[in-house]
């Protein structure tokens, strides 16, 4: 309840201070497939991951998760689905997975009179995604997983496909 009621709060807050109201009657919809890298893990982390369990166990979670990915993942691309609506000045982005927030304000500075809203997880899990610069990190969203399994370019890319689409719409 404590967590809802800040939510609320902040969320009244930005309609009041921060919200444009939407202007126009257009209405569009576009959707495109993006073919994205997947990562795969190297020879000496598939190694280290097996030590890790052989010397941990069922403490070794991360590890295990490393090698149960390389198990299954025969990919090298994953079909990737990107979605926008938008009604009159008015724009939702549907993303896939869950994109770290410096996409979402890529997406913003690239379409900068737009109103948005951001869908994440839209059309199914598609993984974490993180910035590039996190990847070689120790945070949960970055390793290398059947729940983050795509390049580090894939938020990046996502996001320039998202401005593109949008680009050149008369968005009122």
């Amino acid at each position: 309840r404590t967590m809802g009621r800040v939510i609320a709060a902040e969320a009244v807050r930005v309609i009041d201070t921060d919200s444009r109201p939407v202007e126009g009657n257009r209405i569009f919809a576009e959707k495109k497939m993006l073919d994205l890298p997947v990562r795969r893990a190297t020879a000496e982390q598939i190694e280290q991951a097996k030590a890790k369990v052989a010397v941990s166990g069922e403490k070794a979670w991360n590890a295990r998760l490393l090698l149960r990915y390389e198990e299954v993942q025969t990919e090298v691309t994953h079909p990737t689905p990107v979605q926008v609506f938008g009604i009159g000045n008015a724009a939702i982005a549907a993303l896939p997975g869950e994109p770290y927030h410096r996409f979402a304000a890529k997406i913003r500075e690239g379409c900068p009179a737009v109103n948005f809203l951001f869908s994440a997880l839209s059309n199914g899990m598609h993984g974490y995604m993180p910035v590039p610069e996190l990847m070689e990190t120790d945070i949960y969203e970055a390793k290398l997983c059947e729940g983050s399994f795509l390049d580090p370019s894939a938020g990046d890319s996502i996001a320039e496909t998202v401005v593109r689409m949008l680009d050149g719409r008369r968005l009122s």
